[in-house]
This record gives C-alpha cells, structure tokens and sequence, in this order.
C-alpha cells in the first residue's frame, strides 16, 4: 500500500500566512501605476537625438568639405555669391561658406556680384598701410567670394582705410582706385535683417500667455512651478533654464560664429535634463509641456535672429 506525503511545501506555508486584501489592492495598483506611467523624458531624450543624428547627416551632407580644394583664378569664372561678416579684425577670419553658422550673411544678387568683380579688376598690389595700426585696430568686413565650380576666394576689406584689401590667400595688400567700389562694397555687405523677426517675436509671445493659460486651465493649478517641493531639483531646473538662455543670448551680443548644430547639442542636453528633473519630481505634467514651449521660443528667437533667415 502506497504512502502519502503530508510533509508541507514552503507554498503550503504561504497559503496559511494572513492576508490583507486592501493592502494587497494598492500594492498592485502601484505597480500597475508604475507600468502603465509614460516615461517622458526617455521619450523626450530619443527624440532629440534622433533630430541631432538627423540634422548632423544633412550638416555633413551639405557640409562645405570644398573650402580646402586648390583657388583658381577669380576671373576665369563668374561670381556666384558672397558670404560676409562684419567687425573683424586684422587676424581673425571666421566667415564659413555656409548659412547654417550663426552671423554669416549671404548675398546672391546678381546685378551687385557683377558690379563688385568688375571693380576687383582694379586691384593693385600695394603694400601694407602704413603706419601699421591703420590695419591692426582698423575696421574690417570679411569675404568669401564663390564661384560655379565651388573655388572660394577670401578677403578682408579695410573700410577705415576705403579701397584697402587683404587677401586672405596670398597675404597681399592691394588697393581699388575704382571711384564706386566704396559705395559697391557697402551695397555688397548691407545686413537687411528678417521682417519675420518682430511678427515672429510677437507670436512668441501670445502663444507662451496662451499656452500657460491653458495649462494652468487644464491641471487645475494657479502657478506653474518647477521641481514640486524638491529644492535641489527646483534650483538645478531654474539655474540651466537662466543658463540656456545666457549662453544663447551669448551668441548674439558676442556674435560668435558657431555652426547651429552644436547650438541645437546644447539646447537638447539642458532641456533634457530639466524635463528628466520635472518628470521625476514635479506635481503635473503643465510644467513639463511648459518647459518645453518656453525653451523652444527662446531657441526660435536665436535662430531666427543670427541666421540669415
């Protein structure tokens, strides 16, 4: 005859331990908040550096590799644009042929090019200014001039000194006798600025009042703070937000040139890191989707006033 085993499982013990259905509820209603809980600032993350990876393709895309490839003779071709930077100094070059860095103006005018590289034929080779401060403290508008076959000619012209020029290239000083290229160079280098800049402004602004309106409508809260009750995370997101908009600001009274991509690295890291703060420690969600409005306005703002929009 064949024995049963009574001996008792652990399982067995765990069966007879009490319970508590309440506690057992909200415990499983924690975990399913937790689960169910959207994890914005991976969301967040993600998307940004999938708009960096794609926006750095397109920057290498488009990049202009060419500047190194040997200069030909600027008079063998006709001239196709001109990049420009104003206030530089006698040793300092920073125009890029390019409209993604921050300050750099384009000037594709037809009528104005023909003008100016009829007026370049007056060119003679000269030497430097003397005394040497008229070209070491004088006042300098940068060049670069492109051509079809994507040949880039650099200069600095003098316009302390009008008809004085630098090339960059063969580190020559030659003088323009011609009677209108003073008044030439003025129209080839006039920064006419974006009409969009005070509409975009004001837009700005109507959409933030609006946005906070409504987010303070739909959560139910009369002021959006950031960082709920936790000081450490309020100050972190406050002091990056000052941050962010003091390094952009920057960029303007500065006039630092600088390709937008790293402009758009450094956007997304310290925005990334607020909406990671918020999302952790904050009361509602209007703070986040506040953050976000708020940061991309002044990011907008930036661009559209550095860039040759």
């Amino acid at each position: 005859m064949r024995t049963l085993n009574t001996k008792k499982t652990i399982w067995d013990d765990l069966k007879d331990l009490p319970r508590n259905e309440k506690i057992e509820k909200e415990t499983w209603q924690k975990i399913e908040t937790k689960l169910s809980k959207p994890k914005y600032f991976i969301n967040v993350l993600t998307g940004f550096v999938t708009i960096a990876l794609v926006f750095l393709i397109f920057a290498l895309l488009t990049s202009t590799s060419k500047e190194e490839m040997a200069i030909q003779q600027a008079s063998e071709h006709v001239l196709e644009s001109v990049y420009f930077l104003h206030d530089s100094e006698f040793d300092q070059f920073d125009v890029q042929p390019s409209s993604w860095y921050t300050f750099i103006r384009i000037n594709d005018d037809e009528q104005i090019l023909k003008e100016f590289q009829n007026q370049l034929t007056a060119n003679k080779k000269v030497v430097a200014p003397q005394p040497s401060t008229i070209y070491l403290h004088g006042d300098y508008v940068d060049l670069i001039l492109k051509y079809p076959n994507d040949s880039l000619k650099k200069y600095k012209v003098l316009l302390s000194e009008p008809g004085y020029i630098y090339d960059v290239d063969t580190k020559e000083w030659y003088f323009n006798d011609h009677p209108n290229f003073e008044n030439t160079v003025y129209k080839l280098t006039r920064e006419q600025f974006t009409s969009w800049l005070p509409m975009f402004v004001l837009f700005n602004a109507i959409f933030t009042t609006l946005a906070e309106k409504f987010l303070k409508r739909k959560y139910k809260v009369k002021k959006i703070t950031y960082g709920g009750e936790n000081t450490v995370a309020k100050y972190t997101i406050y002091g990056s937000t000052i941050l962010l908009g003091f390094i952009l600001f920057l960029f303007i009274f500065k006039q630092f040139v600088v390709h937008i991509f790293w402009i758009l690295i450094i956007f997304a890291i310290l925005l990334t890191i607020n909406i990671m703060i918020e999302s952790k420690y904050g009361q509602n969600k209007a703070a986040i989707y506040m953050l976000i409005s708020s940061s991309i306005g002044l990011l907008l703002f930036v661009l559209f006033f550095t860039l040759n929009l």
